[in-house]
């Protein structure tokens, strides 16, 4: 197996997880009786789960480097994750499932054409934006 495929079927299995989280979340809103309870619960899971993993691996925050991280408001870029969480929570039970998962994935795809069309945030993206050219060249083995 290719990297290449190893990690479209890494994503794609992801993206499920996020369609089970999403579901879970949910439930424990409705089992803590507020979905700022559960989301605040969950990205404390999250953020021990992860500080685990990092510890493990011996990938620690540098404190030194994020005080010269420029621009500054890149320290900023987590705050996309309560909103996420909490929009899941609260549309899930009221939508369902496919209606939220789409409707995310939308709003994804959209602002993944424009980082790529336009390069914003540092990203090299993919400027033959058009129907023939879209992620023709990131999944082509001439890019590799």
């Amino acid at each position: 197996m290719t990297a290449e495929i190893l990690l479209i079927t890494a994503a794609a299995a992801i993206g499920g997880l996020l369609a089970v989280q999403a579901a879970a979340n949910a439930s424990l809103s409705a089992a803590l009786r507020h979905p700022l309870t559960a989301g605040t619960f969950q990205l404390l899971i999250a953020l021990a789960a992860i500080a685990t993993v990092a510890a493990v691996v011996g990938q620690l925050p540098n404190w030194d480097a994020l005080a010269a991280v420029e621009p500054r408001w890149l320290l900023l870029s987590g705050l996309a994750s309560p909103f996420y969480i909490t929009a899941g929570i609260v549309l899930f039970p009221r939508v369902g499932a496919l209606t939220t998962v789409a409707l995310v994935v939308g709003g994804q795809l959209a602002m993944s054409v424009l980082i790529d069309a336009f390069g914003l945030f540092g990203v090299a993206g993919d400027r033959s934006i058009g129907a023939s050219g879209w992620g023709s060249r990131q999944l082509s083995p001439a890019s590799s």
